[in-house]
């Protein structure tokens, strides 16, 4: 699957919020908004400075897009709160905790609902697709991006198939220039000191890996 990086710019015109969640900290505020043309986008900040600008979220699936056309079926909150425990490390049992919202939408004819669900813990924002409805389908491509606010400089690689680039920056022009595809996890920098790392987690055998 391929996702998206952005240049900061406007946000969406008409666009109103549908959920908004912060991380268990307080610092991280996330917020979930659709627009007019039924589009979903996700910001994100951090102690009041914008993080993310409003960027899309979506899938395109064989026969179907749920990228646009989107209508919110309901929202819940969902947080999650547990322990892990690692082989090794100074300290080898780790508390995790965070809050979030479930966006269920409304499905379209013949197609299965799609849900989105949102986490926010005190050190960055995740969300999962998950498709429902026992019917089987296929993911062309994603409308995922990131509309990173205020980015000048990034730390990635040209995409390759076995992910085995070398990785290099600070570069404006590697990940800016069009038509462009970067690894993941990609390092963007904020201004002086500030830093945004994009990446991805849990992926297993029923998705595609994925890259910007």
């Amino acid at each position: 699957m391929g996702a998206a990086i952005l240049g900061a710019g406007p946000g969406s015109a008409a666009a109103a919020e549908i959920a908004s969640f912060r991380s268990p900290d307080g610092q991280i505020r996330a917020t979930v908004e659709r627009s007019a043309a039924g589009e979903l986008t996700l910001s994100a900040s951090l102690d009041g400075r914008e993080i993310i600008a409003p960027s899309p979220l979506g899938l395109e699936l064989e026969g179907m897009d749920l990228t646009r056309g989107l209508e919110v079926d309901r929202v819940s909150e969902e947080g999650i709160r547990g322990t892990f425990s690692t082989p090794t490390g100074a300290r080898r049992r780790h508390l995790f905790e965070s809050s979030g919202s479930v966006i269920r939408l409304e499905p379209k004819a013949g197609g299965p609902r799609l849900e989105i669900h949102f986490q926010a813990t005190d050190d960055g924002v995740a969300y999962r697709y998950r498709l429902r409805g026992g019917k089987s389908a296929t993911v062309l491509s994603e409308a995922s991006g990131f509309e990173i606010a205020g980015a000048t400089n990034a730390f990635t690689a040209p995409h390759s198939p076995n992910g085995e680039s070398l990785w290099g920056g600070p570069s404006e022009r590697t990940i800016f220039a069009q038509p462009n595809e970067v690894l993941l996890p990609a390092l963007v920098q904020q201004g002086a000191g500030r830093y945004a790392l994009i990446a991805e987690a849990g992926v297993d055998a029923s998705y595609a890996g994925s890259h910007l």
